[in-house]
């Protein structure tokens, strides 16, 4: 009787071993499962933002606003460098699931997007902000991103910045009319305890105490919406498709002239990709300003336009 009552409770706890083995490895492959799931859905919330960015990227002469509304409550991770021909800017998406944030470990890159914005973004709607940029020609639509939850506040801006905020209508942005958890843009020099300053005169916004060159609209707004290293990073790689752009346009020049149609501007297209080649910073466009408007006026007065 003891000897079968020995084998018995060996072949239990045999079952229980062989079970609890068994219930380990289901749950580590849900845990993985749930894991890949939260990958996946990660990846295709960044895949679905390139979707939703490719239109506000192409084409659009005048300034536009829209809205990106995620899934869940989502944190998005910006950063940029300028690696190759064009750089890149690289993207991460954590979404919020039962108050812990699932990353979803994948960067993604756009080659072919200039996206200003602070490093982290959090929210579930996010405005999308985009304005053409000409230096000297067409060279792409910038796009300024912020969270619905984060609100700005232009005090005084110009007649014409003012006048455009107000047909652009986004919700997230009021002029004058402050309160104490607006970010305030002030462009006073008198006004004080801003928290960004601009000198549309002089052309550099000031933040965290550090001041950002811009030269037009499109690259103040640049430098309002996004963090200095952001600023900068995508300010290089927009600079690096000038400069493509203009070996385009010299082998544009030198085939119509084949055709009796000279031009004197590839000489001014060499010295805008020197002085691309030896830019650092923001504080350099002063530099490449002149040559800009050099270009801008010779391609106006020729008989065949290069753009």
């Amino acid at each position: 009787m003891k000897k079968g009552y020995l084998d018995i409770s060996f072949s239990w706890i045999f079952a229980i071993i062989v079970g609890a083995f068994i219930l380990f490895f289901a749950i580590t492959s849900i845990s993985k499962l749930g894991n890949i799931r939260q990958t996946s859905q990660g990846a295709q919330a960044g895949v679905e933002l390139e979707i939703l960015l490719n239109p506000l990227e192409t084409g659009l002469e005048t300034g536009s606003t829209s809205m990106l509304t995620m899934p869940i409550y989502s944190k998005l991770y910006m950063d940029c460098d300028t690696y190759g021909d064009f750089g890149n800017h690289h993207l991460m998406v954590q979404e919020q699931v039962k108050k812990e944030w699932q990353s979803s470990g994948i960067n993604i890159k756009f080659q072919n997007k200039y996206l200003f914005s602070k490093s982290i973004i959090e929210g579930k709607n996010f405005y999308l902000f985009t304005k053409p940029l000409n230096l000297p020609f067409k060279v792409g639509s910038l796009i300024y991103m912020t969270s619905s939850e984060d609100k700005y506040c232009f005090k005084d801006p110009p007649e014409k910045i003012a006048e455009e905020l107000f047909d652009l209508d986004q919700q997230n942005i009021v002029i004058d009319h402050c309160e104490e958890s607006h970010i305030e843009v002030c462009f006073s020099s008198t006004e004080k305890d801003c928290d960004i300053q601009v000198d549309y005169d002089r052309g550099y916004v000031e933040k965290e105490e550090t001041k950002l060159y811009f030269y037009s609209d499109a690259l103040m707004y640049a430098a309002i919406f996004s963090i200095p290293a952001i600023y900068e990073c995508e300010l290089k790689r927009v600079l690096k498709k000038v400069s493509n752009l203009a070996t385009i346009y010299q082998e544009k020049a030198l085939l119509i002239a084949t055709r009796g149609c000279t031009s004197d501007i590839v000489p001014d297209l060499t010295t805008l990709k020197q002085r691309i080649a030896s830019f650092e910073s923001s504080n350099d466009l002063g530099f490449l300003y002149l040559t800009i408007q050099d270009l801008e006026k010779k391609n106006e007065n020729v008989r065949c336009r290069l753009w």
